[in-house]
């Protein structure tokens, strides 16, 4: 998880942590906010003999804060840090077709449907980005 924590730590992002946090907590100065948190796990095993294929389901959640800016849109703000976010999750093994953080694991990858709330009436908007992570036991 740390190699994707640091993947996705991108310039972009005001704080960034492993440990969700309330919205209200976050000042707009300390927004974009980026937490990526685990959210359930998956064992697979074809055969007692056989390791384990481990599918870890994420949350990457996105905190935007724009203030009392009644110019400024938060939506639009969380579509270009979703865009980044993908764009820092393009395959590193092309080859494959797959995110592989350098080898540590068999993929990582947006996985499902993007849930968000854009702001619009109270300037703090929201993304909550399924990520998957799959990668085999070591025995």
């Amino acid at each position: 998880m740390a190699a994707l924590l640091e993947r996705l730590s991108l310039p972009a992002f005001m704080t960034i942590s492993r440990r969700n946090r309330a919205p209200e907590t976050l000042s707009p100065a300390s927004t974009p906010a980026l937490m990526l948190v685990s959210h359930k796990e998956h064992y697979e095993r074809p055969s007692a003999s056989s390791p384990a294929k481990i599918t870890l389901h994420l949350l990457a959640i996105i905190y935007v804060d724009v203030g009392n800016d009644e110019n400024a849109i938060p939506d639009t703000i969380l579509n270009g840090l979703l865009d980044q976010v993908t764009l820092a999750l393009q395959p590193d093994q092309p080859n494959l077709g797959r995110t592989t953080l350098g080898g540590l694991v068999q993929s990582v990858m947006i996985d499902g449907e993007i849930t968000k709330a854009p702001g619009d009436l109270s300037g703090k908007g929201l993304a909550v980005i399924p990520i998957t992570v799959s990668f085999m036991q070591s025995i």
